[in-house]
Formats: C-alpha cells, sequence, structure tokens
C-alpha cells in the first residue's frame, strides 16, 4: 500500500522535477543553506570526516553519471550540495570554537585589561582581553572574559589592566526549546 502512494507521488513529481533540470543553479543555493540548516538541526556534533567525505562521493558519482538521461545526475548533485552545506556548517563552527572555562570553586589569581564596561540590572560586567589566570595552560586560555563586579567595588576605565582574585563560572547551558 505504501509503495503505491510513492510511486503515484513520484510520478506526479517526475515533470516538475524535469522542468528544474535546466537551471539547476537556481538551487544550489537552496540546497546549500539547507544543508547547513541540517547541521544546526543535528542533536550531536558530528566529526569532520562524517561530513566531509559524504560530498566528496557524491561528486565523484555525478560526475560518473552527469551524462545519463534519467535524473540520477541531478539527484546526486543536489545530495552533494546538501551534504556541502553540511560540511560549511561544520567547518565555520569548528572555525570560532574558543576556549570555554569549567566551572571552578576556588579562586584564580586574573590579569587582562578591560575592553568593555557594561552596566547590567544588578551592577557593573567587565569584558576583559589580554587575559591570564593561574594555573591555566596558555592553549586553553580563553580571547575575553566577563567578570560581574561587586556592588561598591571601584569601576576600572576601558583600557585599564587589573589584577584580581576570581571564582570561575563557566557558560550556561544551551537554552532548548520545550526544556
Amino acid at each position: 500500500m505504501r509503495g503505491q502512494y510513492l510511486r503515484r507521488i513520484l510520478r506526479r513529481l517526475r515533470q516538475p522535477i524535469r522542468i528544474e533540470t535546466d537551471r539547476p543553479v537556481l538551487w544550489l543555493p537552496v540546497l546549500l543553506a539547507s544543508g547547513i540548516g541540517l547541521y544546526f538541526l543535528l542533536p550531536f556534533e558530528p566529526e569532520l570526516p562524517a561530513v566531509a567525505v559524504p560530498p566528496l562521493v557524491l561528486l565523484t558519482g555525478w560526475w560518473v553519471c552527469r551524462r545519463r538521461e534519467d535524473l540520477s545526475a541531478m539527484a546526486l548533485l543536489a545530495l552533494a550540495v546538501l551534504s556541502a552545506g553540511l560540511l560549511l556548517g561544520k567547518l565555520r563552527s569548528d572555525l570560532v570554537a574558543a576556549p570555554v572555562l569549567a566551572p571552578a570553586d576556588r579562586f584564580h589569581q586574573l590579569r587582562g585589561v578591560v575592553e568593555e564596561l557594561q552596566l547590567t540590572g544588578a551592577g557593573h560586567r567587565l569584558v576583559l582581553a589580554d587575559l591570564h589566570l593561574s594555573g591555566l595552560p596558555d592553549e586553553a586560555m580563553p580571547r575575553r572574559l566577563r567578570v560581574t563586579l561587586r556592588p561598591g567595588m571601584a569601576l576600572p576605565q576601558p583600557g585599564a589592566r587589573l589584577e584580581l582574585q576570581a571564582v570561575l563560572r563557566g557558560p550556561p547551558p544551551p537554552a532548548v526549546p520545550g526544556d
């Protein structure tokens, strides 16, 4: 029964798809963006080889059968571009990844330069750059750090060098709709 419905759907789609085969370039940005969106829908972080190999394999398959008259070459190209979008999402995510501090319940000696001073509802928050944290290797050092000041503390000016003791807290978990 299901096979019959699927065949009927494919038969009805065949003509509109054949019309679009004359202008596949118009569908490339749609497929690429869909692949990027698919990356953000994944409930896990894929490994780079798992998203790098499929576009290559699919492009190779498209190259081999690109002169065929049926829709297989077009389907392979569409899947290759879709998987390339997934790869681009992964590469961009890896490119902008930065070290994230793990929560700690002890004080750390912190040195940095005040990059920005923000007024929040609970007081003031500093954004520090050019950081040095005691007990943290350079490769795990974040580029910037937000520090919340206790009420009544003197406010430094942007550009000032600070040295203080701080308790580190990692970022909150991501907000997920429905949780």
